[in-house]
Formats: structure tokens, C-alpha cells, sequence
């Protein structure tokens, strides 16, 4: 009894842990469509700054931007839910329709409190490989072979 106590209490959470994150998802796309990247930096786990500067965020946007455009619709393909000592850690999969092509996003969330902080970001599409005409290379973020976006770090000098 306890046991389908405590699993029927997890379920609950996790729908609301999904909800949370669906509309941090919602924001994020929001935030990115007007250009609020340092907001959207600024309020992001610890663990996201120490995985990217400022700017290779802002390039990594930028890149999505030039490339795909603005979102258009999305579709929720799936999730996974990790309860751990340091939080709950909500991870979402997106069938993105973007302006200019389709990609898969994929969100990660750090929910504390029913607070949810950007932990991961990842877009996956065949359109990140054609590069607009006219445009430099970025140093900083690219599109990789296979059509994902990542965030590189400069060699160290």
C-alpha cells in the first residue's frame, strides 16, 4: 500500500514537473523569437553557464536563426523524468516545424520548487547543414556533419 502510494505520488509529480517545463519550453521560444538571449542565459543553471559562455549561447541562437528561422509549431515526441538528490531533471523531446525546415529540439530542465531552470538545450536538423548564402563562419557554434548543433570552444591558446 505504501509502495502504490509512493508511485502514485511520483506520477502526480511528474505530470506536474512536465507541465512546468512545457511552459518554460513555451518561454524559451518566445524569449529566442525576441531576442532575449542573455535572459534566457542569465536564468539557466550553473551547470548550462559552465558549458557555454554568453556569447557561444548568443551563437548558438544566432545559427538557428540563420539557418531554420522561427518556429512555427512543435509537437511533443517525449519525455523522461530523473528524481536525484540535486533535483528533478525533466527532459523534453520536440518535432520542431521551424520557417525554413524541420528539427528535432531537445530540452533539458532542472526543477526545484516548481521552478525549472535550463540544464541542456540540443537541435537536431538536416537544414543546419545549408549555410546561407553570404554568410561568414561562425567560430563559435556550428552545425556538425550531422545536422546538429553544438556549442565548440575555442582551442585553448
Amino acid at each position: 500500500m505504501i509502495g502504490a502510494l509512493a508511485l502514485a505520488s511520483a506520477g502526480c509529480s511528474a505530470g506536474s514537473d512536465i507541465a512546468t517545463v512545457e511552459r518554460e519550453v513555451e518561454r524559451f521560444h518566445e524569449m529566442a523569437a525576441d531576442r532575449e538571449v542573455d535572459r534566457l542565459y542569465d536564468q539557466s543553471t550553473d551547470e548550462f553557464k559552465r558549458a557555454a559562455t554568453p556569447e557561444q549561447f548568443r551563437a548558438l541562437l544566432d545559427v538557428i536563426d540563420e539557418r531554420l528561422g522561427d518556429v512555427r509549431r512543435t509537437n511533443r515526441q517525449g519525455w523522461h523524468v530523473n528524481y536525484t538528490n540535486a533535483g528533478t531533471v525533466v527532459t523534453l523531446t520536440y518535432d520542431t516545424q521551424f520557417e525554413r525546415g524541420r528539427g528535432t529540439e531537445r530540452f533539458v530542465y532542472r526543477v526545484d520548487d516548481g521552478v525549472a531552470r535550463l540544464l541542456g538545450f540540443h537541435v537536431n536538423s538536416d537544414a543546419l547543414n545549408a549555410r546561407p548564402a553570404g554568410r561568414e563562419e561562425r567560430e563559435d557554434a556550428d552545425a556538425d556533419a550531422d545536422g546538429s548543433v553544438r556549442i565548440v570552444r575555442p582551442p585553448a591558446e
